[in-house]
């Protein structure tokens, strides 16, 4: 048997361990009252527990690799999905025929697999696959490979054979959990590689949560293959149709988007769907549709706009902000350097964002400007700005570090400029890519002289025109949240003959801003959602939970009153962690469930919290169709396995054969201890620390 010790961190740090606990030990007793022979013992018990504590931060593993002269078996793991199972498990029966030959003639049993193993066929019938509606919309080969080791710890494995379309939704990648079972790692490709046709809606990009009365952008992300013609793709929303849009799908182009704006009036959970058109000859009509939910809020927040003095964009931007209903909005603006036409200065601890419109001037006092800095600095305040003729970017470096861009050689001269959205802005929370191109319509603006460069961390959404130089930029770093918005002259928006279009742009870059730097869960005692939107019928809906501004004191709970079309349910989740939760429970009908959320601390309720999810077809697993061999030509790369659907089952035979002969003889089998959680080794430095104690007291040492 061969015994090896490995760390992650190298044999180099070991050594200074050593060192270290040489020296620790020599220096605690140089001048102890110990001598002779009592000493050296004292000093070696005290090095070796050090070293033995310091090591544990190494990370060791102790292996042990021996041979077993235990029958080598085969396994082979069949992808029980529902891609794999409806769309490419026709041929099953001779996919594990195919499989069989990897083991050479040997024994060789079935497991099959979705979120992990689910089960073991008996036999060599296909026909003993069924779905299991649970987990057949997950397809975790790293949890399957972990079951493995787990169930046959003492195997002799001599090959896994995994049958799947190599799209893993769950998991992360396999490799690691493969290396552990320590045998080659063979794969089937199932399903069709050929270009099917087939038109998917792969993603939709929104949020969960949003305010009442604001755009929310939704951007719908259509895959396409063989296909070329227009499509058309529906939003409804709570089973009426609010919106549409149509995209011209060419050759050679796989990816389009198709972007929607939402809203809600008032405080509620909205259902949406969006459903594309389907065409003759497609592989599955399953992934043209997805449903999903954004829950409105009306949880206002105090916006603090600090002007520095009277002007026609600063009327246009108050008559906006005012009729945001999540806006409770105070204004101040600059009369003197000191005085403010609405009233003194306030108390900015009390507001969630600060706007600055063309503040500071030159003749800003340097009190309100250090007040802002203050807060900005201290509780982070989000800041948006937007700049005027007369803003001092001079007086404003003050405040650099908190907004999103840098202003360098400043100049009072100005340009008027028109401005263009970027492309690529559709991860940020600038969606909505039609509102951003209305931007190009709407009259000239003004832009100042000085040079204006973004920060690292902050996105760039629209650019004056002739020159590229930002005009709306945004930053969502958790330690300089802000919006900036650079040129001014926006009440001519208004002179162009478009009015209503100016109003709805002006309004739609305001709350984006806002509902971008200010965090939405501000003030929230804690939050609960579901996993996804949809979960199958006869499968579990999954719900997490987090307590996140409330202090724990313990005793803390979360119940949760999920009501269904057929039943209505008192639930308790459970608790994880201090303040993690978590809950999973059957759903038995198809429908829209509600579900009401209550914190509960100290006995009594703190906060409710409500939302909604959909039973039903669940196209999660569908979304990809086209099977994926990358992954798997990894595993079979770095484990000595191959793929065998490209192989003829003589050659799979011939190659089994040969490699069954090495196997006879015996197989490599491994343990691993990893030291730092193993009870012996702990063991050990108890009785390390015990056996010097005991000797110290024995001989009337301290």
């Amino acid at each position: 048997m061969d015994i090896s010790f490995r760390s992650e961190y190298g044999f180099i740090l070991a050594a200074v361990a050593v060192i270290v606990s040489a020296a620790a030990a020599y220096f605690y007793y140089r001048g102890s009252a110990a001598e002779g022979g009592l000493k050296k013992i004292l000093t070696g018990l005290r090095f070796l527990s050090i070293f033995f504590i310091v090591l544990l931060l190494l990370s060791p593993v102790l292996s042990f690799v021996g041979i077993t002269d235990k029958k080598p078996t085969g396994i082979i793991l069949i992808d029980n999905s529902s891609s794999v199972r409806e769309l490419n498990g026709k041929d099953m029966k001779e996919l594990i025929e195919k499989a069989r030959l990897a083991s050479g003639g040997g024994e060789v049993r079935t497991f099959v697999f979705s979120d992990g193993i689910t089960g073991e066929l008996s036999g060599k019938s296909a026909e003993q696959i069924t779905s299991d509606s649970s987990s057949a919309g997950k397809t975790n080969l790293s949890k399957a490979f972990q079951d493995l080791k787990l169930m046959l710890p003492d195997e002799n494995i001599s090959s896994v054979t995994v049958i799947s379309d190599g799209i893993l939704n769950e998991g992360g990648n396999p490799l690691q959990s493969a290396l552990r079972v320590g045998s080659p790692v063979n794969f089937i490709l199932a399903g069709d590689t050929g270009k099917s046709r087939d038109i998917s809606l792969t993603d939709v990009l929104y949020g969960k949560n949003a305010f009442i009365e604001s755009s929310v952008p939704v951007s719908a992300v259509i895959s396409s293959n063989g296909f070329e013609g227009t499509l058309n793709i529906r939003l409804t929303e709570d089973g009426k149709l609010i919106d549409s849009r149509t995209v011209n799908i060419i050759q050679g182009r796989t990816k389009y988007n198709a972007d929607f704006t939402v809203s809600s009036p008032v405080t509620r959970t909205a259902h949406y769907r969006i459903e594309i058109d389907s065409v003759e000859g497609e592989k599955t009509l399953k992934n043209n549709s997805a449903d999903f939910f954004i829950r409105f809020t009306d949880n206002r927040f105090k916006m603090l706009v600090i002007s520095g003095g009277p002007s026609s964009d600063l009327a246009f931007i108050k008559e906006q902000v005012s009729r945001i209903k999540n806006f409770d909005a105070e204004f101040r603006t600059q009369k003197s350097p000191s005085e403010f036409y609405e009233g003194s200065f306030p108390d900015l601890a009390v507001f969630d964002v600060i706007m600055l419109a063309g503040f500071p001037t030159s003749a800003t006092d340097e009190g309100a400007l250090n007040a802002v800095k203050v807060a900005a600095e201290r509780t982070g305040k989000p800041i948006i700005f937007f700049g005027s003729r007369n803003t001092d970017y001079g007086r404003l470096k003050a405040l650099e570090d908190r907004l999103p861009f840098i202003a360098e050689n400043y100049s009072d001269q100005e340009s008027e400029t028109k401005l263009e959205a970027l492309s690529g802005t559709g991860q940020t929370a600038y969606r909505d890519v039609e509102m951003l191109s209305k931007a190009a319509r709407l009259p000239g603006i003004f832009i100042t002289g000085t040079a204006f460069s973004a920060k690292p961390d902050a996105q760039t959404i629209l650019v004056a025109s002739g020159g590229n130089r930002p005009a709306l930029l945004i930053s969502a770093a958790n330690d300089r949240r802000s919006a900036a918005f650079l040129p001014y002259g926006i009440y001519k928006w208004r002179l162009g003959g478009n009015a209503a279009e100016a109003e709805e742009f002006l309004g739609y870059i305001v709350s984006t801003a806002a509902s971008a730097v200010v965090r939405k869960d501000a003030g929230k005692k804690f939050n609960v959602e579901t996993v996804r939107p949809v979960f199958p019928v006869g499968g579990k809906a999954e719900f997490t939970g987090a307590i996140t501004g409330l202090e724990i004191k313990g005793g803390e709970k979360i119940t949760l009153r999920i009501k269904g079309p057929e039943q209505t349910k008192e639930l308790e989740m459970v608790r994880v962690s201090d303040n993690k939760f978590q809950l999973s429970d059957p759903v038995t009908s198809p429908g829209v469930y509600e579900y009401e959320a209550e914190l509960i601390s100290e006995g009594r309720g703190v906060e409710k919290i409500t939302g909604k999810f959909l039973a039903g077809e669940d196209n999660f697993e569908y979304l990809e169709t086209q099977p994926d061999p990358s992954v798997m030509n990894e595993l079979a790369n770095s484990t000595g396995g191959r793929r065998l659907d490209v192989m003829s089952n003589d050659e799979i035979t011939a190659t089994a054969g040969s490699n069954r002969t090495t196997n006879q003889s015996g197989q490599l089998t491994s343990k691993s201890f990893d030291l730092n959680i193993n009870p012996y080794y702990l063991g050990l430095v108890i009785l390390l620390l015990c056996t010097e104690w005991f000797l110290r007291k024995r001989n009337n040492m301290p």
